[in-house]
């Protein structure tokens, strides 16, 4: 397969470029920051809306047998 000269160019550059410390450490905080968000919402919303949705079929199927004990 015969290489784009703009490709090599583009990997010619991405070499030479240096990307400060300081600077690679806030993106990596914050992509540590998104991705924590990410495995909470992952891992705890879908259970909490089950909780919710368990919580109110219960709450409706308790509150119509008190309205209508003799059924």
């Amino acid at each position: 397969m015969r290489l784009n000269n703009f490709q090599e160019l583009e990997r010619m550059e991405m070499e030479q470029r240096e990307v400060p410390s300081n600077i690679k450490n806030s993106i990596d905080s914050q992509v540590g920051f998104f991705k924590f968000i990410g495995n909470l919402f992952e891992l705890f919303i879908p259970q909490m809306v089950d909780l919710f949705a368990n919580k109110m079929t219960n709450n409706t199927t308790k509150n119509s047998s008190r309205r209508y004990p003799n059924q």
